[in-house]
């Protein structure tokens, strides 16, 4: 997951701003944790040069303590 988040980066992002981010973990009653993220996410794409303003949710799953799946929900129109 983190070396996806940085190819991206590294290929069609100039930087990326989290903004005003809610966080939450919950543990379900089988004991699974789960991360969850509300942001506004802002970036410029670098091929056009556009700047991008973006709401994403994400869930994220673990397994013993460790990051096992992301699910990221998000407009990808305005990616374009």
């Amino acid at each position: 997951v983190v070396a996806n988040h940085q190819k991206a980066r590294e290929t069609q992002w100039e930087g990326m701003n989290i903004n005003t981010p809610i966080y939450e973990v919950v543990t379900d009653s089988s004991g699974a944790k789960y991360g969850h993220i509300w942001c506004k996410l802002s970036t410029k794409n670098r091929k056009t040069g556009k700047p991008v303003d973006v709401t994403v949710f994400g869930s994220y799953g673990f397994k013993n303590d460790k990051l096992s799946w992301e699910w990221l929900l998000y407009d990808t129109k305005k990616l374009e």
